[in-house]
């Protein structure tokens, strides 16, 4: 697991970990036990961005939106599956299922490619995915969008509603953040996070990232810091009400 890899690794500035809210946000509260701590083990470097993740549905199913799909899976309990293969996809679902009253029926997978190639073929009928995953399937007409996660429409689909709008106050958003082992030298971690900054403020880099769902939206080292720690008490608000028993 990358995670512990850099948390032993050597605090010099040359291992760092790209990762998301899943090691540093929904880990600690859906595991009973972690070989890592995600404050104490790591250094925040900058946050890089988002990535929004949208309810798909396959078109076979006769709902246009989020409460016409409500309306069908409470009259079908038990009846609709849902694949989750990341935590977001997982904990997305769930809440759905807590704050609507529905039954979905989770099935899992070890990658959120072949949950999609199910879910286009008919095995599934429903998912919260991922923007890059789904997206081709979309524009090739074999998915149907429904809304997206975040609270607020997100500029990559900004037609698409919040599930938010259905379903108050559902908020779900992927992040992603670069963290170097805890104890890098202070002098490394503020070069890191200005490189990174830099980088990141180009138009060219956010218009590549956009073209693959992702938003560009960064933090600087200490707003970044701040933020990990809300979204560990954030996502565990999330598990604790979706239900999820941890593992």
């Amino acid at each position: 697991m990358f995670s512990i890899f850099v948390a032993r690794s050597t605090a010099d500035g040359y291992t760092l970990f790209m990762t998301t809210n899943s090691t540093h946000g929904a880990n600690p509260h859906l595991y009973k036990k972690l070989a890592y701590d995600p404050i104490k083990d790591f250094e925040p470097i900058a946050r890089v961005g988002t990535l929004p993740f949208m309810l798909v549905v396959n078109p076979e199913l006769p709902a246009n939106n989020t409460a016409e799909f409500i309306a069908y899976a409470k009259a079908h309990p038990g009846g609709l599956s849902y694949g989750t293969a990341s935590t977001a996809s997982l904990v997305g679902a769930e809440t759905i299922n807590h704050l609507a009253g529905l039954d979905l029926v989770r099935v899992g997978y070890s990658s959120s490619p072949q949950a999609i190639l199910d879910l286009v073929a008919g095995r599934l009928q429903v998912m919260v995915a991922d923007f890059t995953t789904a997206m081709p399937h979309v524009k090739a007409g074999k998915l149907r969008v429904l809304a997206v996660t975040t609270a607020k429409p997100t500029t990559l689909l900004p037609e698409v509603p919040p599930i938010a709008a259905t379903l108050t106050g559902f908020d779900l958003t992927s992040w992603n953040g670069i963290f170097a082992p805890a104890g890098t030298p202070k002098e490394i971690v503020a070069r890191l996070e200005r490189e990174t900054l830099e980088i990141l403020s180009r138009s060219e880099i956010r218009k590549r990232f956009a073209a693959i769902g992702f938003e560009i939206d960064p933090m600087n080292t200490s707003e970044f810091s701040r933020y990990v720690r809300e979204q560990i008490a954030y996502w565990g608000k999330l598990v604790r009400d979706a239900g999820i028993p941890p593992e």
